[in-house]
């Protein structure tokens, strides 16, 4: 896996934490962002893409084209929506910290995905900087 530093406005990549071992995954079955084994399909890709004018990124799914949304408050599932770049609970900061990245709020950076495992739902945790909430960055 590549260094979080490697990610880049447009460019598509996956995310992996060594936590749970899984890949964050836009999940084929359901509404809301997964992790799950890695295994290369376009529900493991994800693309930063700028908003105008605002702070923060949209993370969209290659399989879809779906944006992460985080919900109204910690402990609950991250969603998949159609992308808009007017919700600002679509914004996100790719934020590197040594070889791996938090994905936080926009809005809130004391507010980061973290990954539950066995195949569960991402959810909205508040940054204690544990494993499960740091991601390897990986273009492609």
């Amino acid at each position: 896996m590549a260094p979080a530093s490697q990610a880049a406005a447009g460019q598509t990549y996956s995310l992996y934490n060594e936590a749970v071992g899984q890949m964050l995954d836009s999940n084929s079955f359901g509404g809301n962002a997964i992790t799950w084994s890695p295994n290369g399909s376009s529900y493991q890709r994800w693309t930063e893409s700028p908003v105008p004018g605002a702070t923060g990124v949209q993370l969209r799914d290659s399989a879809r084209g779906r944006c992460l949304e985080a919900p109204s408050s910690t402990g609950e599932p991250v969603a998949l929506a159609v992308c808009n770049q007017y919700t600002p609970t679509q914004r996100w900061k790719l934020v590197v910290e040594g070889d791996n990245t938090l994905i936080a709020r926009a809005s809130n950076p004391g507010e980061v995905i973290g990954a539950t495992g066995g195949n569960g739902q991402v959810r909205l945790e508040t940054k204690t900087n544990s494993r499960s909430q740091r991601w390897v960055v990986s273009p492609g």
